[in-house]
């Protein structure tokens, strides 16, 4: 096994950035956990319907909200680390992960709240990390890890007599 060359500096910065996201995430978390109770009032207020039944249906939203963001900070972690180890599939799921991000970070801008602002900051992110992953540099790098896990060929044998 040849060993691989170290990773260029587009690589490392998503990596980070790859951590950055993740903390954007678990900071979404926080922030739907510190606005339940505004968000409760919203609801009853916007839709008139049984405070109960806003109740639950909230208490589920942020509950979901949250496991969300901490699963999805813990995946990012994961496989961007990964990739930062010049695993190519895992630069295929956070390329993945990102357009979700990317895209799931659209639909939340209008929202007026703080986590629009994070999620304007996920959506750069998000796009800072494709573009960076797939740098002619990170190409050439991921190709060059990929050749060298690879094994080498089998010595053929001299001398040995066909097998018939």
């Amino acid at each position: 096994m040849i060993t691989p060359p170290p990773r260029p500096r587009p690589v490392a910065l998503a990596v980070r950035l790859v951590v950055a996201v993740a903390s954007v995430a678990l900071l979404e978390a926080l922030l739907i956990v510190l606005d339940a109770g505004g968000a409760r009032s919203r609801a009853i207020t916007a839709t008139g319907a049984d405070p109960q039944l806003t109740e639950t249906l909230t208490t589920i939203a942020v509950v979901a909200g949250v496991v969300g963001a901490l699963v999805g900070a813990a995946l990012w972690l994961v496989f961007g680390l990964l990739a930062g180890r010049g695993h190519g599939w895992a630069r295929i799921v956070v390329t993945a992960f990102a357009g979700l991000a990317a895209f799931s970070s659209l639909t939340s801008l209008t929202d007026g709240s703080l986590l629009a602002v994070t999620a304007a900051l996920r959506l750069v992110l998000a796009v800072a990390v494709i573009v960076l992953l797939f740098r002619p540099e990170s190409n050439r790098w991921y190709a060059q890890v990929k050749a060298a896990r690879r094994p080498a060929a089998a010595p053929v044998p001299t001398g040995c007599p066909p097998v018939a």
